[in-house]
């Protein structure tokens, strides 16, 4: 087989991971990214083989020659840094440390219920089959941006609370699940207004492919785990938050500490395109009202 052959064949070779990478891009979005760029990179040194197989030997002999005379140690050396230059870059996928800039978290708004009628509810089915309302005890307003450069979904996520000097976890009640209803300040129990699903957060990321430079926005609900903290102890003009976002491929991201300046009051989010007033309110006194959630 001559040189040139062989140029050929590394060349196509090339090429086909190319459009594989280019394909797998868009096709399968859930493809962990390493996967594409140790393609990408085999696909650059078949380039460089094709290249120098198939050139004119004069030309690679003034690059070939040079690097011969370096001699086995340098080229050990060079072995030893690509080594470890892989084994950063893969790291930097499956290792524990979460990649902070992979994207944009922030928290604009929040604010919590006072153990009083006015806030939000959601009404949902319990164990035995009973119609229930649970209180939410905080309401976030979180937004994401994708800053990676490929398709991200997210799996999962948690939300913490500054409290004092120590981070509370706290239970993120889906909104996905069962209905939510928002009682604004001048109604009352009997009087709550059904939200739109694209209010919320999870119904905005739920099973999507997030893409690059998208944002994402929406009101997440919480409930402290534990029931001796209320949102009473969050700091008026400091909220301290943390975000931790868990993408397809199971990597964690961590947002470290968010301040969020604006906290609502039960006025101001009624005018922050919570209500739907195109449907009638409803009375939630015809349901059983518990403080904590099942599931």
């Amino acid at each position: 087989m001559d040189t040139k052959r062989e140029g050929r064949i590394f060349g196509l070779l090339s090429i086909a991971l190319a459009l594989f990478c280019f394909a797998a891009y868009y096709r399968w979005p859930k493809m962990p990214p390493i996967i594409l760029d140790i393609c990408l990179i085999l696909s650059v040194i078949f380039a460089l083989i094709a290249i120098y197989l198939v050139i004119p030997s004069n030309y690679t002999n003034l690059i070939i020659l040079p690097l011969r005379r370096l001699g086995k140690m340098w080229l050990f050396i060079g072995m030893l840094i690509s080594a470890a230059a892989f084994i950063l870059f893969a790291t930097a996928y499956f290792g524990d440390s979460s990649k902070s800039n992979a994207f944009s978290i922030k928290i604009s708004m929040w604010f919590g219920s006072k153990n009083d009628p006015r806030g939000l509810w959601v009404l949902r089915t319990n164990k035995k089959s009973e119609n229930i309302v649970v209180q939410a005890d905080l309401a976030v307003f979180l937004e994401i941006v994708n800053l990676q450069p490929f398709l991200s979904q997210i799996s999962a996520y948690k939300i913490q609370v500054k409290i004092v000097d120590n981070w509370v976890n706290t239970k993120r009640i889906d909104a996905r699940i069962g209905e939510i209803f928002f009682v604004p300040s001048k109604g009352n129990f009997h009087q709550a207004y059904r939200l739109k699903p694209e209010t919320f957060f999870d119904h905005n990321i739920s099973e999507r492919n997030i893409q690059q430079k998208e944002t994402i926005r929406g009101w997440v609900l919480l409930k402290f785990i534990d029931r001796t903290i209320s949102s009473a102890m969050i700091h008026p003009t400091k909220g301290e938050f943390r975000v931790i976002l868990v993408d397809s491929t199971g990597t964690s991201f961590d947002s470290g500490t968010i301040i969020c300046k604006s906290k609502l009051t039960n006025e101001d989010a009624q005018s922050a395109n919570l209500l739907n007033k195109q449907l009638p309110p409803i009375d939630l006194g015809l349901f059983k009202k518990e403080d904590v959630l099942e599931n």
